[in-house]
């Protein structure tokens, strides 16, 4: 990758305009807001094409898309190219018919009633006020997880730039990490520091009792069914279409009460498909990394967070068993044990690694309750 700073998609001025509009969505006060944390760099790298798309987890470069992925991938970016390319001529031109200037060249009072005109949907209808009474205030779809295929171009930059400014300092946003101090968030200092369990998210996303929080009782919609049998859960050591239902619903559950939108996958003793979920909001390709979590701990017998303390000291094994196909070191995906037998796994992919592993957790419980 070039330089963190360098352009890869924008031009000059499209990359100006864009500074100087995150900039006025999180704007510069006490605090850093998008231009110090660089937001116009995560937006170009997100927009230059598949080679940016997800960090390794490793802390080292970005994963290679290829074949489908890469094809699919590559089809919402240029989707993304041209709402941008777009949406940036509709600024200049609402901009010039209103102040006779382009966006970048207006005062901070006019581009916010620019701005302000955009997100009510009526950008010719910019406001005479000035200052803060023009920015008002507005409902933008704009909270992950939200997918950014089909919003409108100020949404899309609305949501860009709160990820640029909130996410990981990996894609090039969130400079210094001072999005995550302005919000007193003691973000890890790298992926990795994640993946190999330096570093834990758990306290963020549940409290008090969890075990008792997120208990197969708890969630009464799900219990309210019948209660299958134990053939139906378990047949022949191997897991049944009734456990794999528990386990999926019980998944689905937790990741709703976290705010994600998760894709679940259940296997069987063979690493078969028996259950799958793509919740609202979930991108395709999580779909593949669930199922590639419960395929190798269904394989292996073991949670997928164990292999990278398994493997990080034996060069052969690091070097070999991460380009297996469904192979996968990603914490999520966890075996399912019946009487000390494994019969099944549940992979999950839609948050970070500890989430989906809360998330593979209790959906794993379920599944033989």
């Amino acid at each position: 990758m070039p330089e963190a700073t360098g352009r890869l998609f924008f031009d000059h001025h499209q990359w100006v305009t864009v500074e100087a509009a995150t900039a006025r969505i999180i704007p510069t006060d006490q605090d850093p807001g998008a231009r110090e944390a660089g937001v116009v760099v995560f937006i170009d790298r997100y927009l230059s094409g598949t080679d940016a798309v997800f960090a390794n987890a490793w802390g080292s470069g970005f994963l290679t898309l290829q074949g489908k992925q890469g094809q699919a991938w590559q089809r919402r970016i240029d989707n993304l190219r041209s709402r941008y390319r777009t949406g940036l001529l509709e600024l200049d031109r609402v901009s010039r018919a209103a102040r006779n200037a382009d966006f970048v060249d207006l005062d901070e009072a006019a581009q916010d009633a620019v701005l302000g005109a955009f997100a009510r949907g009526v950008p010719d209808e910019v406001e005479t006020l000035t200052g803060a009474e023009s920015a008002g205030s507005y409902e933008v779809a704009m909270s992950q997880p939200v997918s950014d295929d089909d919003l409108s171009f100020f949404e899309t930059l609305v949501l860009h730039t709160r990820c640029g400014f909130y996410g990981d300092p990996a894609y090039g946003g969130n400079r210094d990490f001072v999005g995550w101090d302005t919000i007193g968030f003691p973000g890890p200092r790298s992926l990795a520091e994640t993946n190999d369990g330096r570093y834990s998210t758990l306290e963020y996303m549940t409290g008090g009792d969890y075990a008792a929080d997120f208990a197969w009782s708890q969630v009464p919609k799900i219990t309210a069914a019948a209660d299958p049998t134990p053939s139906s859960v378990v047949s022949a050591s191997t897991l049944g279409y009734d456990g794999a239902q528990r386990a999926l619903a019980a998944a689905v559950a937790v990741a709703r009460s976290l705010g994600l939108g998760a894709c679940v996958a259940v296997v069987d003793r063979g690493a078969h498909l028996l259950s799958y979920a793509r919740m609202n909001g979930a991108q395709l390709l999580m779909g593949t990394i669930a199922q590639d979590k419960a395929y190798t701990a269904a394989t292996f017998g073991l949670p997928t967070h164990d292999w990278w303390d398994m493997i990080k000291d034996a060069p052969p094994l690091a070097n070999t068993l991460p380009t297996m196909e469904h192979f996968s070191m990603i914490g999520g995906g966890l075996p399912i044990v019946y009487e000390g037998e494994v019969v099944g796994a549940i992979g999950v992919s839609g948050g970070s690694p500890d989430q989906d592993r809360t998330i593979a957790e209790a959906g794993a419980r379920a599944a033989l309750t």
